[in-house]
Formats: structure tokens, sequence, C-alpha cells
């Protein structure tokens, strides 16, 4: 029985020692989150839909799993989003049909929130779905222009 263990001792020992190994050999990815220009089609009640070109942060950042080397068959998570530094308020009209005369249109301006800079920060333990992408998009407070 003792040898029966040791051997399982010894195995796991071997494949922990294995994968802290090809942890450490394998190159690392390298962040890659960075500010792109990207087209968005901006869809706003029953207005036309407009389309503006705008920033975005996108890419890739460390993320990782792997077994925890001072936890006994725990795992270590590591994860990290690419996420907007800074943000800048972009102007845009979207043009809508006006309910007091059908032969014109109106116009709305909103503001679109859009990123300056990006980083890959620690992901957040909301949920995302929890978090709803409308506010984020749009300044609640918009001016009737006509």
């Amino acid at each position: 029985m003792l040898k029966s263990v040791l051997a399982t001792n010894s195995r796991q020992l071997a494949l922990t020692s294995v994968l802290l190994a090809l942890v450490l050999v394998l190159p690392s990815v390298a962040a890659q989150c960075s500010l792109k220009y990207v087209r968005l089609n901006v869809q706003y009640k029953d207005c036309f839909p407009t389309r503006v070109l705008t920033t975005a942060c996108q890419g890739t950042c460390n993320t990782y799993v792997r077994p925890s080397p001072s936890a006994n068959g725990q795992l270590e998570r590591f994860c990290q989003c690419c996420d907007a530094v800074e943000m800048r308020q972009n102007r845009i009209i979207v043009r809508c049909p006006n309910p007091d005369d059908p032969a014109t249109l109106r116009r709305y301006r909103l503001r679109l929130n859009a990123p300056l800079q990006c980083v890959c920060r620690p992901c957040s333990t909301i949920p995302s779905d929890l978090v709803g992408a409308e506010g984020t998009l749009f300044d609640k407070r918009d001016q009737k222009d006509t």
C-alpha cells in the first residue's frame, strides 16, 4: 500500500513539474489591446440608422489558468480584458420622422462615448449580461434640434 501511495505521489509530482515547465518555457502571448477605428450603425428610437466612424478597444490580453504552485490540487486564474482608460464624447446627428408633419424630418443630437486610449485591465467580476450596453453608448440627455 505504501508503494502504491508513493508511486501515485511521484506521478503527480512529475506531472506538476512537467506542467510548470511548460508554463515557464512556452512563450507568453504579448498583450495586443489597442485602439481601432470601427464603423458603427447607430439606431435610436424610431430614427433612421446612421453609420458613424468611431473608435473601439479591441485585442487580446494575457489570460491563463494553471496549477497553483502553493495550493495542492487548486488552479490559479489570471484574467485581463481590453478596456478603455480614457473616453471622449462625440456628437452625432440622427434624422427621425416628425410625428407632427410626416413630410418632414426631425434631427436629434446624440452623445456617443468613444475610447481615446486602451489598456489591459483585470476582468470584471460582474457578469457582462448584467451591464446594459445602451448606457455606455448614449447619454440619456438627448437634445432636440429642429
